[in-house]
């Protein structure tokens, strides 16, 4: 289908303007004569001096005349195209549209393959594949923030960018450096039509550049190579075709990476887990522009299925951008992660003040990992917050926030079944419960607050809101009652594991 608009792009040289019919579309072109019997759909190329009355009637019929008519013509009747120009000869001009109406027929046969591929639930790569066959070229899919998600089988290309990809799985940071210092990337990345890409990296070998997206979110890139046969314009309409469909397969393939952020795409590499290689984690941490601090943190938060996760991550991305600028945010399983990145446990505390108060105000659930240093190890530290979190909600019920580090323990005892944990309790600890429910004292309590003061009787004292006196007549009592060896650490470690087991038993700290 072919109208005015077009015929203007495709032929500039000719200047063409248009009296009336701009959206009129024509399937096929022929000379204009006196003897002429029109036909509907059809495009007719000649002189002014041929046409008659009757030929304007039909609005489905068009003009394209080599003069500049002087006629009155009835409104919305029939489409009327003229070149000012002088001198064109009618047989080349012909010959010029009739080639563009081959193109446009040869693109549509094109595209009823990726028609039929659809309707036939091909995936992504197969899609490929055929885009492959028709431009002639090895194509390259990447996601958003520049992952490779399909590359044409068994193609030599001898380019880096390829070669990277190939090797890496992704783009390396020295391509998209090198890419985003050249006017084609402000090309790539605001415009909706493939174009082709000739300088900076397409120097040596051109290549097609398509940006792929869906309701302005930006799914993936497509690239085309100049490896086989030369790029020509009519490839750049088969190009736009093919990222059409592949949007539609790449939006409802909910399990493909399309973040646009070349760290949090990391993140979620490194949280399904993946094994990457030093150099490519260093590599891609460059892209990110991500420099790593010595410390770091993962925050695991739950957001209610009743709730809004896009509205909350956005909020909670720009809310903590002004806490920590090296902090990164990252949708994952439905949920939302934080990774903290920090120099020193003061720089932690004063984040973590401030997240708390900011998860706190939407009534939001969130654990923490224990720190850690190698961005590598993430997904260890990732189920730990996770754990946190289920731990937490089911012993400190008043609470929001839970710490891996407070609740470890019982991660080991979560582990085990309940009837085994009662044969690793301490003897001394059963004695000295039995007698708190007979007299109604409280010196399982004072005992634990004592290890846990490291044997400090006015800090221990203090915990439980006693005098020191007291708390000194307490311990007294209770070695008495249990001859328990207050300087053997094996036996207070066996007395706090107990206090443990008793606190998951009862589900409650």
């Amino acid at each position: 289908m072919i109208n005015y608009l077009l015929l203007k792009k495709k032929l500039p040289q000719y200047h063409l303007q248009c009296m009336q019919g701009i959206n009129t579309s024509f399937y096929q072109c022929n000379t204009l004569t006196d003897h002429a019997i029109l036909k509907k759909g059809t495009l007719y190329i000649g002189y002014s001096k041929h046409l008659k009355t009757d030929y304007l009637t039909d609005r489905s019929i068009g003009f394209l005349l080599l003069d500049q008519p002087d006629h009155d013509f009835p409104e919305n009747q029939a489409a009327i195209l003229f070149t000012p120009d002088q001198e064109i000869d009618i047989m080349e001009l012909l010959y010029e549209v009739q080639c563009i109406f081959q193109q446009q027929m040869s693109l549509l046969n094109d595209s009823s393959l990726f028609i039929d591929g659809l309707l036939q639930e091909k995936n992504i790569s197969e899609l490929i594949d055929i885009g492959e066959q028709l431009l002639g070229n090895p194509i390259m899919l990447t996601n958003a923030s520049f992952k490779v998600i399909y590359m044409s089988k068994d193609q030599n290309v001898a380019d880096r960018v390829w070669l990277d990809a190939q090797k890496l799985g992704y783009c390396s940071a020295e391509s998209i450096s090198f890419f985003k210092q050249d006017n084609a990337s402000t090309i790539l990345y605001s415009h909706k039509k493939a174009f082709i890409y000739k300088t900076g990296l397409g120097k040596q070998m051109p290549r097609i550049l398509k940006k792929i997206t869906t309701r302005n979110k930006v799914l993936g890139y497509l690239v085309v190579f100049e490896a086989k046969q030369k790029l020509e314009d009519h490839h750049l309409e088969m190009t736009d075709f093919l990222c059409n469909f592949l949007a539609i397969e790449m939006k409802n393939n909910v399990t493909e990476d399309t973040t646009d952020k070349i760290y949090e795409s990391l993140i979620l590499d490194l949280l399904h887990p993946k094994d990457l290689s030093d150099f490519s984690l260093s590599d891609r941490l460059h892209s990110a522009e991500w420099l790593i601090k010595p410390i770091l943190r993962l925050i695991y938060i739950e957001v209610d299925q009743k709730k809004t996760l896009e509205f909350y991550f956005d909020y909670i991305y720009s809310r903590l951008q002004n806490i920590n600028l090296f902090a990164r945010v990252v949708h994952f399983d439905k949920n939302i992660l934080i990774v903290l990145n920090y120099n020193s446990a003061e720089d932690y505390g004063s984040m973590a003040i401030k997240i708390d108060q900011l998860l706190e105000q939407y009534q939001l659930f969130w654990g923490i990992s224990r720190s850690f240093s190698k961005l590598s190890e993430i997904y260890d530290y990732y189920l730990q917050a996770k754990t946190a979190l289920t731990l937490g909600k089911l012993l400190q019920k008043d609470a929001h926030s839970f710490y891996y580090k407070d609740l470890g323990c019982y991660h080991l005892l979560s582990c085990m079944e309940n009837q085994q944990l009662h044969g690793l309790c301490s003897s001394h600890y059963i004695l000295l419960d039995r007698h708190d429910q007979l007299n109604s004292t409280e010196y399982c309590e004072t005992l634990y607050q004592y290890i846990l003061a490291a044997d400090n009787i006015s800090v221990a004292a203090k915990a439980l809101q006693i005098h020191r006196n007291t708390m000194t007549y307490r311990i007294e009592k209770i070695t008495q009652i249990t001859q328990i060896n207050l300087a053997n650490g094996e036996e207070l470690f066996q007395f706090y594991f107990t206090k443990k087991i008793m606190n998951w038993l009862n589900k409650q700290l």
